[in-house]
């Protein structure tokens, strides 16, 4: 394979940039360049070494270098570092000279490519990296790192001892169909294929917790204009996102925002009002609240206070509740509660609470604070429905989900097959294609579109 050659770090302006070699030429073309400043003139390798970085005749840089030799490297193969300033000129001028010396300009993630081909990772390892690269809270951060510390693949691999053992002695029978023999009495093979079914059911369940943990949970705000939508979403991010004013109608698209809970993030969509409009862009606004309320679980419902607490019924409120799924779980936020009189928000709060057994009510008033410490509470127990246990991980990435779902199918087929006395052939043929669904999660049996969709997501460098 050629030698390749890519920035590891930010393109934009740092104290230091990292450049990174790999491949059978990289301890060559490094030393075409690289002048030591010691009498190391072997560049041993897995020592940082200082010196000059010469191009045709004068110094570019003063830099850090550091060899790996094959298989003791990330790719397992022969690698360079070089630690640079970060100055756009020097380090386009230092991976020209090496191109123009014969390397080659780097594709996206081929360096954990390559490291997945030489066996350095499995293929759900090395979506681990990804993964690690773009985890933006602390849940995502360690499940990532879970994955990558091989948990899923020491699982897997797990299961696929059991798949080939069973498989084998099944297939065994094929050979033997003339004489009538069972090498795994049926009844054994029933409570082992349902033992398998179970747990691929389990570990497919947790993809509720990693998505989650994934993509964060969304919370939507809506409500009427001039409900304190704005005020609210600007509270939580403690800056001022959204524009609040007294003219409804001001919010007239999706306004997004991000805090984290316990380790999760917590998506929050300020929305436009709702309310009947002739208006066609407020009406485009309102058409992508209802879509947001509709197709989300969570949100906040905002209602103010002032206008429903002397009203007989609440329209309002029945307004916003029939939009939600059979399925959601909303808040329901008296706002502005703090311009009523101790009293009055009390009576109101029984009133709605009473009318909404099946929803949570709170009084909420940003200015004094009110109803802060309920909110937040409301927004903690919705996470810890979907942290992790402590003593498992969890499914984050949809093609693995999609896998275990088609292996637990494949599991479904096999234990019917078992009851209707299929033959010992069509058994094992299910027993295959359980196996082979396991093996596309850690990369055994990959094909090549999908390595190329896997690996081409990642960062250049990486």
């Amino acid at each position: 394979m050629s030698t390749i050659v890519a920035l590891a770090t930010g393109e934009n302006l740092a104290a230091i940039a990292l450049i990174r070699l790999s491949g059978c030429e990289a301890h060559a073309l490094v030393r075409q360049f690289f002048v030591p400043k010691s009498a190391h003139a072997k560049l041993p390798p897995r020592r940082a070494l200082f010196g000059n970085w010469v191009v045709a005749g004068d110094v570019l840089d003063q830099v850090v270098v550091t060899l790996f030799s094959a298989p003791h490297s990330y790719t397992g193969e022969d690698m360079a570092e070089i630690s640079c300033h970060g100055s756009p000129y020097i380090v386009q001028t230092l991976i020209s000279a090496l191109i123009a010396a014969g390397a080659v300009p780097a594709q996206p993630g081929e360096y954990t490519y390559r490291a997945y081909l030489n066996n350095k990772l499995d293929l759900a390892q090395a979506e681990a990296v990804g993964e690690l690269i773009h985890s933006r809270s602390e849940a995502q951060h360690h499940a990532a790192l879970q994955q990558l510390s091989g948990s899923l693949s020491a699982k897997i691999a797990a299961l696929r001892a059991q798949l080939l053992e069973l498989t084998a002695l099944v297939e065994l029978e094929i050979d033997f169909s003339d004489q009538d023999v069972e090498f795994v009495p049926r009844t054994q093979l029933s409570e082992l294929t349902e033992l398998l079914h179970t747990e691929l059911a389990a570990l497919r369940a947790t993809f509720r917790q990693g998505d989650a943990i994934r993509q964060g949970l969304p919370v939507t705000i809506a409500g009427a204009p001039n409900a304190g939508k704005s005020t609210l979403l600007n509270h939580f991010l403690q800056e001022e996102r959204a524009i609040v004013s007294d003219i409804p109608g001001t919010t007239r698209d999706t306004i997004h925002g991000e805090i984290q809970i316990k380790g999760i993030t917590i998506r929050f969509t300020d929305t436009a009002g709702l309310r009947e409009t002739s208006d066609p862009i407020e009406r485009l606004g309102i058409e992508r609240t209802l879509n947001c309320l509709q197709g989300g679980i969570f949100s906040f419902l905002l209602i103010d206070a002032t206008t429903v607490a002397n009203n007989a019924s609440f329209e309002e409120i029945d307004r916003l509740v029939a939009h939600l799924t059979p399925n959601a779980s909303p808040l329901l936020l008296l706002t502005k509660a703090d311009l009523l009189a101790e009293t009055e928000r009390q009576t109101l709060l029984a009133r709605v609470q009473n009318a909404y057994p099946r929803y949570t009510v709170v009084l909420w008033g940003a200015r004094i604070g009110l109803g802060e410490a309920e909110v937040r509470a409301w927004l903690e127990a919705r996470v810890t429905e979907y942290l992790p246990t402590a003593t498992g991980f969890v499914i984050t990435n949809e093609r693995h989900y999609r896998a275990l779902l088609a292996a637990e199918e494949e599991t479904r087929l096999l234990a019917q097959g078992i009851t209707q006395g299929l033959t010992s052939d069509l058994l094992a043929h299910h027993l295959r294609q359980i196996h082979t669904h396991l093996a596309n999660i850690t990369g055994e049996i990959a094909p090549a579109e999908v390595l190329s969709t896997i690996f081409g997501k990642f960062c250049i460098g990486k």
